[in-house]
């Protein structure tokens, strides 16, 4: 079976909200992340995929949103009035947590997918929650 982008996007959504939803995040399926709400903003696990004719790619996204530093913050960039509530203080793609110039997963099965999203579960446990 070749994967292409919905069912991809779709099957890694719910890998990820079987696991994350037992702490308090949501699914904000447009936006292709989980959000949790947090006494100072939030906290995010967002993906990416990428569909090609044999392969996906997936990369993983891990962002943190201070509400007071981005309501003072928001007036001095360019970020669209509309989109501010959604602007991250912090975001950092799994490979720069990883000290990795990028890291991007391919998997052209949902086996290789079911890999894919093993290895960012676990990741998630040793490295991401604390983000």
């Amino acid at each position: 079976m070749n994967l292409d982008q919905a069912f991809t996007e779709a099957y890694v959504a719910e890998r990820l909200c079987d696991v994350l939803r037992k702490e308090g995040y949501e699914l904000f399926e447009y936006k292709k992340q989980l959000r949790k709400d947090i006494s100072l903003g939030f906290q995010n696990l967002i993906y990416a995929v990428s569909a090609y004719q044999d392969t996906v790619i997936i990369e993983f996204y891990f962002g943190i949103r201070v509400h007071a530093v981005e309501n003072v913050a928001g007036n001095f960039t360019r970020t669209l009035p509309g989109w501010r509530p959604d602007a991250h203080t912090v975001i950092l793609s799994e490979g720069k947590l990883e000290n990795k110039t990028f890291l991007r997963h391919h998997a052209a099965s949902t086996d290789e997918l079911d890999r894919v999203l093993d290895h960012i579960l676990r990741f998630w446990e040793d490295k991401g929650r604390t983000f």
